[in-house]
């Protein structure tokens, strides 16, 4: 749920619900599509927008659906379908809605239109394996948006932290990377998951699971970032794409690096077996 126009708006299963002067509750103030259902929720311009889903795991449905609603009429004012699969987790941006769509970490963004822009996706997810990201995982903190990892995932691969996606200005493009792990250290088991990230004050504040048991962590504005990444790209030739040679020499081109800093080229092999 989240406040707007003078009340709050509460996501109820298949319904939106208003509570105002916090007696006069109104469990059906909106009726939802058949067979969608609310799962997050954020405000952009004049609407208080929901993210849906369908069916009863993120995995069960490659259908979701943004409704936008001005609090003003009995019906929602427009629809936006997202066919990468169910809203996993909304946050405004930037004045760009962000989503995390589907089950394979996919990062879109909306401005406006009939259709939701691919932007990212979180990396290292095998084809063949899922993840979630759970409603209360993204937020704004330090102009950056913050993601954390997954609520729940079959991959042994994934880096389990909070990733932010952006730029330092308006003339560089926007980058995802790894920027704070938790209190674990660098972790990949799948039974890591972050269900929470949430600023308030200076710091950030991240709700993590490990096993059975639970915790949060706090990260201050004078905390180190990951001090380890990599940077991935396609292997060009004369400008282009190679797309069956295998490359014999490595170059990198970058600025001098800072005392106690190293950088380290390798290349990977794949094929798409």
């Amino acid at each position: 749920m989240t406040s707007f126009a003078g009340f709050m708006a509460i996501g109820n299963n298949n319904y939106i619900a208003k509570l105002e002067a916090g007696d006069i509750y109104d469990p059906h103030a909106i009726t939802l599509q058949s067979g969608f259902r609310t799962r997050c929720v954020t405000r952009w311009r004049e609407y208080v927008v929901f993210g849906l889903w369908k069916g009863a795991t993120i995995t069960s449905s490659e259908e979701g659906m943004l409704v936008f609603w001005d609090g003003v009429g009995d019906k929602p004012n427009y629809y936006i379908p997202i066919p990468e699969g169910g809203v996993n987790s909304i946050e405004t941006y930037q004045d760009i809605i962000m989503i995390v769509a589907g089950y394979q970490g996919t990062i879109l963004g909306y401005q406006g239109g009939g259709v939701a822009q691919r932007i990212n996706k979180i990396p290292k997810l095998a084809r063949d394996k899922y993840m979630e990201i759970a409603p209360g995982s993204m937020t704004t903190w330090r102009t950056y948006l913050c993601i954390g990892s997954d609520l729940n995932t079959d991959s042994e691969a994934l880096n389990k932290g909070i990733y932010t996606l952006g730029a330092l200005d308006s003339t560089y493009p926007m980058s995802l990377g790894l920027e704070y792990l938790t209190s674990l250290g660098e972790q990949t088991s799948s039974s890591v998951s972050i269900g929470m990230v949430y600023p308030s004050g200076q710091n950030l504040y991240i709700g993590t699971k490990n096993g059975s048991s639970y915790g949060i962590d706090s990260i201050s504005v004078t905390n180190d970032c990951n001090t380890q990444g990599t940077v991935e790209s396609l292997i060009s030739d004369y400008g282009t794409i190679s797309k069956q040679r295998q490359p014999l020499v490595l170059r990198g081109d970058f600025e001098p690096l800072v005392s106690g800093q190293s950088i380290r080229m390798k290349y990977k092999i794949d094929r798409g077996a």
